[in-house]
C-alpha cells in the first residue's frame, strides 16, 4: 500500500524539482538578451472557474450577499461533480468494480483509478512561456 503512495510522492517531487529548475534557469538568464522565461502554470480547475463565474454573476446582478457564499460554493461543487461525472464513471469501471470483484489488487486499483483523474487534471496544467 505504501508503494503507490511513494511513487506519487516521488512524481510530485519530480514536478516540484522541474519547476525549481525552470525558476533557477530564469534567474540565471535574466540578463541574457532574447531569453524567454519559462514556467509551469497550474491553471484553474473547473471548481475554481465555476466559483469565479458565479461570483461575477452575483456582482453583475448587483447583489452583494444574495445568494450567500455557501450557496455559490454548493452550486460550484454540484456543477463540478456534473462535469466530472464521465471521469467518475471511467474510474468506477476501470478501478472500483474490478476491485470489488477481486479481479485486481488495491495497488492496481489505485493505479488504474489515477489514470482518468490524471488525464482530466492534466488538461489544466500547461507549460507557459512569457512573451
Amino acid at each position: 500500500m505504501l508503494d503507490p503512495l511513494a511513487a506519487r510522492l516521488e512524481h510530485y517531487l519530480d514536478v516540484v524539482s522541474a519547476r525549481q529548475t525552470l525558476v533557477t534557469s530564469n534567474v540565471a538568464n535574466a540578463d541574457t538578451p532574447g531569453y524567454k522565461t519559462k514556467d509551469l502554470d497550474f491553471q484553474m480547475d473547473p471548481f475554481l472557474r465555476i466559483s469565479i463565474v458565479l461570483h461575477f454573476l452575483r456582482q453583475a446582478l448587483g447583489t452583494q450577499s444574495t445568494p450567500s457564499n455557501q450557496v455559490l460554493v454548493g452550486l460550484a461543487l454540484f456543477l463540478t461533480i456534473l462535469i466530472m461525472q464521465p471521469v467518475g464513471m471511467e474510474l468506477y469501471e476501470k478501478a472500483w468494480a474490478p476491485l470489488e470483484n477481486n479481479q485486481i489488487t488495491l495497488s492496481q486499483a489505485l493505479d488504474e483509478g489515477a489514470k482518468p483523474m490524471r488525464t482530466f487534471l492534466l488538461r489544466f496544467v500547461v507549460e507557459a512561456l512569457d512573451q
